[in-house]
């Protein structure tokens, strides 16, 4: 009975929540750790002999299983597919797919929850404010499939991944895509400045006045709201100075619990301003990433670019070869988080629906589509086909697979601490006011103690 009592008001704050959401999965901008992804230690061979378990409904009665997923990527015909040879070994099943658009997912799934219609099976962000999957775990939407993860998945995940899919330690949501973000730097145009690829923070700091003196743009970014890359520098910065996570951390920052007027947060501020501001394109307002990549990073004229491990498609080959990888540097005096870290996260994970994990039969079929999602073979055909990486141990990209910037860069984000976007928490309605000034910021139009100061006029509300 709570689930349903709590319904209306889930959609109305889910409706309130998606309006000003700030970075849904083809963004990747709200990253959280998935680790290092090394060598399956699943069994084979009991899988196999699972998956040669003949179907059995044990009733006669007809049902319908229905699968929910986002349009937008290419793979998503293939996931039907997979379903659909599932459903097939059940004669009294019949399968229903809906596809819906990215941006009308959230709107979609909050009426699904409200008239007790949730699919069997949803493809959905993971488990945090901004779309609703919070709440929706919490009141029972969503199935508990712990189980799953401590028999036949396990050992195939790691922690930082499985704990992505939980809510208050229980796990709700299966892993479904993995994406990390890309620091790279065109050498080419370092070479041309008399640069080398910076390894400290005060190389970086130095090498941007001297890249656009030459004629170079310093950062080929979109400074658009709620475009992806340019958010990076922030989270990268004030990671180092109070951390992420933690009562204070950035999350709790930005969510109004804690001030920004300390020394750490105004000098975050500080040097943030010192390597942004008046150092991107004069038009990079205008454009998203994907028009800032075309324009400015694939024709040599960018140095420094921020790009989603799913934005590859995106880049020149030519361009590919002048790329390098690089790591956020440590900053001296800034020490809350040391060590490498990577804004990287699960961009897409499913839900299976609590009504349909309490009916044995689609339980089964839930499962065995899971037992193929996390196989060897499919992770290799997701990844070949359709650019997608399936977060378990097993995936291994090579060479032959991708250009050598990408697998530098998954190296980077494999082996770090995980880092996520420092808007996931805050209050949806200040997001669009943020933006405002953080623009003013990368323009140079505030320096950082304003910035500091306007933070903490729109975001703390005193700890309350």
């Amino acid at each position: 009975m709570r689930k349903k009592s709590l319904m209306t008001s889930i959609l109305a704050m889910t409706m309130a929540a998606v309006m000003a959401a700030g970075c849904g999965t083809s963004s990747g901008s709200a990253g959280t750790d998935t680790g290092a992804l090394g060598e399956d230690k699943s069994s084979e061979s009991a899988q196999a002999a699972q998956e040669e378990t003949p179907a059995d409904t044990g009733t006669e009665e007809k049902m319908k299983f229905t699968l929910s997923l986002m349009q937008g990527n290419e793979d998503k015909d293939y996931l039907t597919s997979i379903m659909e040879d599932i459903v097939a070994e059940y004669p009294n099943v019949t399968l229903e797919v809906e596809q819906i658009a990215t941006g009308d997912y959230p709107t979609k799934m909050g009426l699904n929850v409200s008239s007790g219609n949730v699919a069997d099976l949803s493809e959905y962000w993971r488990p945090d404010i901004s779309h609703g999957g919070l709440e929706y775990c919490k009141v029972g939407v969503f199935a508990d499939v712990t189980e799953l993860f401590e028999t036949e998945f396990a050992g195939q995940f790691t922690e930082d991944t499985l704990n992505t899919c939980k809510v208050e330690g229980v796990q709700y949501a299966f892993p479904g895509q993995y994406s990390f973000i890309m620091f790279m730097a065109n050498k080419a145009i370092l070479d041309d400045c008399g640069l080398e690829v910076p390894q400290t923070w005060e190389e970086l700091k130095a090498s941007i006045p001297i890249i656009q003196e030459k004629g170079y743009i310093p950062w080929g970014v979109s400074t658009k709201a709620y475009g992806s890359a340019w958010e990076r520098p922030l989270d990268y910065i004030f990671a180092r100075y109070v951390g992420c996570a933690g009562d204070t951390g950035y999350l709790n920052m930005f969510a109004g619990n804690v001030p920004f007027d300390t020394d750490e947060a105004v000098a975050a501020c500080r040097d943030l301003s010192s390597i942004v501001s008046g150092y991107s394109a004069a038009d990079s307002m205008s454009m998203d990433d994907t028009q800032i990549i075309s324009k400015y990073i694939n024709t040599g004229k960018a140095c420094y670019s921020i790009a989603g491990s799913y934005n590859m498609a995106q880049f020149d080959e030519a361009i590919l070869d002048n790329m390098v990888a690089m790591k956020w540097p440590e900053m001296p005096g800034a020490e809350a988080m040391s060590g490498d870290i990577s804004d990287k996260s699960l961009s897409g994970v499913f839900y299976a629906g609590a009504d349909a994990w309490e009916n044995p039969v689609k339980k089964e079929i839930i499962t065995k589509f899971f037992r193929k999602f996390y196989s060897q073979e499919n992770a290799d055909i997701m990844y070949s086909k359709f650019g997608s990486m399936v977060p378990t141990r097993n995936l291994k990209i090579t060479e032959e697979d991708a250009p050598g910037v990408f697998i530098e860069s998954k190296e980077i984000a494999d082996n770090a601490t995980g880092i996520l976007w420092y808007l996931s928490n805050a209050d949806s309605d200040k997001r669009d006011q943020f933006y405002s000034f953080y623009q003013q910021l990368w323009f140079g139009q505030i320096d950082g103690d304003e910035f500091a100061k306007q933070c903490q006029e729109l975001f703390y509300n005193g700890g309350n």
